[in-house]
């Protein structure tokens, strides 16, 4: 649980998007219901929007950022938008350097977290201008920013990396702030969605589709209300679905048309089809598979050409571009079909390991508000259902009330549950990674066969270095409070007992039955199956996570091999060196999209409180990312 002992005075929840980014909030002493920021920059006071755009501008001369969100749109249309300014869009999945893109015009993971830190440090200068104007005494207000990130960001050294960028932005800067990333955007959701008059025992599959990712989660609701808890049934599943992806490649198709005519037109192809994806063609998306939407062609104005024009080979009428109704229909289909074989894993999954009906199907999201989605999620889960599951005999397919604000409002509601009534409304979790410690075994000659030997010092035993100890397999559930608790036992010579003590955790996505006993059988796996760059979650295999680091006090050793006065006195041999024998358990927390660590002494002493006066903290080093 998330800062149980610091009670702030407001959470302001951040749901960075694809397309577009919400906030909401709530303040003591009411706590009232999630509120929605609705006013921006660059939009009249008047003008309500509940989501401002994910994108920044700069001066390509300088790097410098000349502005955020609907300011873009201004300077595109007041004709700014020149070769000395570059407005940056769509990068928020480029973040994660595990994402693949083989787009040549793709950026890196440096540039787009560049673009991601200055987007947030605009946004945080807004909320605190925002609420220093709304609210009495906000700077000395204890304020706590929660973010959510979305299920496809699986490293914990990642997640870590982009909690740095959004302290550097200036989220937490003041010491009455502080900065969380509390929740994967499918469990924000599903906070939300389970709010909105469930009862107890119902299962729940939400299906959170945006506008790059698209997250499934299947939930119990354990306990209604007045308080909610929630029992994942598995774990949380995304994939890089979503409407912008629609819009990405139709903007291709409409520019692959315009390169055809592009002496006829009143500015580069390019520009002219991201002009035309954001225009009219935005509302037929948003309709599309409405009844009032039933047309074979879709006409969409081409900026700056006169009437009358046709070219058909370009499919241009009238200076308007002709959109079949099949192609438009085709685009959606590809993603779709990726959210089907999702939500069917999932289905599959549950039928093996719960015997539960799943209730609802509950849609969020911006592709969630689709009407042709919740028409293919109807006409296979309710139509073709019987033939394929036995656990959706009575599903209803339901959307959000508020789609689009679903995850925000999801963030504020399970952090105010936990402030109010110290309750967590995730009281278990489904672990999405498989994560082990790597720590050496007794040699056995059948067991270690290829491995490295090598002989303890004191004990004169064979030993095995690099072996894996998993200490929690993805899908296993996860007591949230209490986390996993692994035995240590380590041996320092005497004379370097206080010498720090490390130790190395990673991770892999590996289905359990697949996970190798040893860092070193998993590379030569690897190496068999191919010759790779770099170690990747993506790659499938192994990878080193982070380095635990603490100091041990005499307190929590035992003094071994102690010789006796004569051996002493007469220096008579066989007595064996002295050496140090500490007893202890390594607490791993593992949250949503991060994992925290705690060392407990033999008395159950927290290693990590008592470091704070000078001694026996923890610190992890995370692996450094790749920035290719």
């Amino acid at each position: 649980m998330a800062y149980t002992s610091w009670k702030p005075d407001a959470v302001v929840a951040i749901d960075f998007g694809m397309t577009f980014t919400g906030i909401a909030y709530s303040k003591a002493p009411e706590w009232t219901k999630p509120i929605t920021i609705q006013q921006w920059p660059g939009k009249l006071s008047a003008e309500l929007t509940n989501k401002v755009q994910t994108a920044i501008a700069f001066d390509r001369r300088t790097g410098a950022s000349l502005g955020w969100g609907f300011q873009c749109e201004e300077i595109r249309n007041n004709g700014k938008h020149t070769r000395d300014v570059q407005i940056e869009e769509y990068f928020k999945l480029h973040i994660d350097p595990d994402y693949q893109d083989g787009h040549e015009s793709a950026p890196s993971p440096h540039d787009a977290q560049t673009w991601f830190w200055h987007y947030m440090r605009r946004m945080y200068i807004f909320i605190q201008d925002y609420f220093d104007g709304r609210v009495a005494r906000w700077k000395q207000c204890k304020v706590e920013f929660v973010f959510s990130v979305p299920t496809t960001w699986k490293n914990p050294a990642m997640i870590a990396h982009v909690k740095r960028i959004l302290k550097e932005a200036g989220f937490s800067e003041s010491h009455n702030q502080r900065v969380n990333i509390s929740l994967t955007e499918a469990e924000a959701a599903a906070v939300y969605a389970a709010s909105q008059h469930y009862k107890r025992d119902d299962v729940i599959l939400v299906c959170d589709a945006g506008g790059g990712t698209t997250d499934v989660n299947v939930l119990k609701i354990t306990s209604d209300a007045p308080r909610t808890e929630l029992t994942p049934l598995s774990y949380v599943e995304g994939m890089a679905v979503g409407s912008a992806l629609i819009d990405w490649k139709m903007s291709i198709i409409i520019q692959q048309r315009l390169e055809l005519v592009k002496h006829h037109l009143q500015g580069k192809p390019q520009e002219i089809a991201e002009q035309m994806i954001r225009g009219r063609f935005e509302s037929f998306k948003c309709d599309f598979g409405s009844e009032a939407s039933e047309m074979d062609e879709i006409p969409l104005p081409i900026p700056g050409m006169e009437p009358g024009h046709d070219f058909p080979g370009s499919r241009i009428r009238n200076s308007r571009m002709i959109i079949l109704k099949e192609e438009l229909q085709h685009l959606f289909d590809e993603q779709i079909e990726k959210i089907l074989r999702i939500i069917d894993r999932q289905l599959e999954k549950l039928q093996h390991t719960h015997s539960q009906e799943v209730s609802y199907i509950i849609v969020s999201g911006g592709l969630g508000s689709s009407p042709y989605l919740r028409r293919r999620l109807r006409d296979r889960y309710q139509l073709e259902a019987e033939h394929l599951f036995d656990n959706v005999d009575d599903l209803q397919i339901l959307l959000a009330p508020e789609p689009q604000l679903a995850v925000c409002h999801g963030l504020v509601m399970n952090r105010v549950q936990e402030i109010t009534s110290e309750i967590p409304m995730y009281t278990s979790r489904r672990c999405r990674a498989s994560y082990g410690i790597l720590c050496r075994e007794k040699y056995d000659p059948r067991r270690h066969a290829g491995e490295d030997v090598s002989v303890d010092e004191y004990d004169k035993k064979k030993w095995v270095d690099g072996q894996i100890h998993w200490v929690v397999k993805k899908g296993d559930p996860i007591d949230v409070s209490r986390g996993i608790r692994h035995p240590y036992r380590l041996k320092r010579p005497a004379g370097t007992e206080l010498k720090p003590w490390r130790t190395q955790i990673v991770m892999s996505l590996l289905p359990p039955a697949n996970l190798p006993r040893s860092f070193k059988q998993d590379q030569q796996q690897q190496r068999s199956k191919r010759d790779s760059r770099r170690a990747s979650l993506s790659s499938n295999g192994v990878i080193k996570l982070c380095t635990i680091e603490s100091t041990l006090m005499h307190a929590d050793m035992v003094l071994h091999n102690t010789a006796r006065w004569y051996h002493r006195l007469f220096c008579l041999g066989g007595a064996d060196r002295e050496y140090w024998l500490a007893e202890f358990q390594m607490h791993i927390l593992i949250e949503p999209a991060d994992l925290k660590f705690e060392l407990v002494s033999r008395n159950g002493e927290k290693l990590a409180k008592r470091g704070q006066e000078g001694g026996g903290g923890v610190a992890v080093k995370w692996e450094a990312l790749p920035q290719m």
